[in-house]
């Protein structure tokens, strides 16, 4: 008897501690959404993005001393039958891009209002799965879904890199579909660094190499 007595005060406060989580969890998450639905309202508006993102293979070169980011990511994709030559994407205009492939071309395009958008030489044909290459490099915008910052015993010598706030922030790092209703089948990230650092993502390691300094 006394002991189930002793046992209720901490059940009771372990279902506090949780539930106070879950609610500062979704007070945190509703914040998020309405910080960047009036920025996405402001700055490009919603568009129809007529295409239906299947994979991805994103690739970033990354140093933690830096807030700056080289990479390319391609993108395969299914279009609809609104599909038309504009084929666009989520993607801070804070970056530098060097050039877009598309069946092994480079194409036009313009980057502005957080809108990437591509002229393809032709409407993509409907149903048929098709990709695109981007490839560029610069410094984030701001403090949103790119951060750096400084932890451990070494701080603040000690960098790190992270990625917040998904999915409402990640055209801050990476041109992508920025869409509750797309859910990306798969995706293989690539992440290269300094020798020294260790990288971690959602999903399985395939493999970890060192060459010449660079992991």
């Amino acid at each position: 008897m006394n002991r189930a007595f002793l046992l209720l005060p901490f059940f009771f406060t372990v279902f506090m501690v949780q539930a106070q989580d879950e609610q500062e969890m979704k007070d945190h998450s509703h914040s998020e959404y309405e910080r960047y639905y009036k920025n996405l309202v402001s700055t490009s508006g919603i568009f129809d993005y007529n295409y239906n993102v299947i994979f991805q293979r994103i690739e970033h070169s990354i140093n933690p001393y830096q807030l700056f980011i080289d990479g390319t990511v391609t993108s395969y994709f299914i279009p609809d039958a609104n599909m038309t030559t504009s084929l666009k994407f989520d993607f801070a205009q804070s970056y530098t891009i060097d050039h877009v492939l598309y069946h092994g071309d480079t194409v036009n395009y313009t980057l502005a209002n957080y809108i990437l958008d591509i002229a393809l030489p032709a409407a993509p044909a409907s149903g048929q799965v098709d990709s695109v290459e981007i490839v560029y490099e610069g410094s984030p915008p701001g403090s949103t879904g790119f951060i750096q910052d400084f932890h451990g015993p070494l701080s603040p010598t000690d960098p790190i890199i992270y990625t917040n706030s998904e999915p409402y922030w990640s055209r801050d790092w990476w041109p992508c579909k920025q869409s509750l209703t797309d859910k990306i089948d798969s995706v293989d990230i690539v992440i290269t660094t300094p020798e020294q650092f260790r990288s971690a993502s959602n999903g399985l390691i395939l493999y970890d190499t060192v060459v010449d300094g660079l992991r």
